[in-house]
């Protein structure tokens, strides 16, 4: 019985985690996060990227944006869109765990 609480007490809190996932799980923001692994992108880059209207990658950048996985800049009236790499790695080390700490699956 005390080896049951101790195993449960070592679980992460996944609610967050399976949201974030859940955001990610739509191809077209998937293919919107590589490119911004990639490099630092304008909204009209992305949409020539992905040849899909601005509209809808607006709407998907927003989300992601809240969520916290993109991060924006302006210049003037130009935004550039990039990924929040402290965010992702958070992601990861907490799905895959590191040498210090165990992950979801690691």
């Amino acid at each position: 019985m005390a080896r049951a609480r101790k195993v449960k007490a070592e679980l992460p809190d996944v609610k967050e985690f399976t949201r974030i996932l859940r955001l990610m799980s739509n191809p077209t923001r998937m293919q919107l996060l590589i490119l911004l692994s990639r490099q630092e992108c304008g909204l009209n880059d992305l949409c020539e990227a992905l040849t899909i209207p601005h509209p809808s990658a607006s709407h998907h950048l927003s989300l992601m944006k809240m969520s916290g996985l993109v991060l924006d800049r302006r210049e003037g009236k130009k935004v550039y869109y990039s990924l929040n790499r402290e965010m992702w790695d958070e992601i990861w080390a907490n799905f895959i765990g590191d040498s210090k700490t165990k992950g979801l699956i690691g």
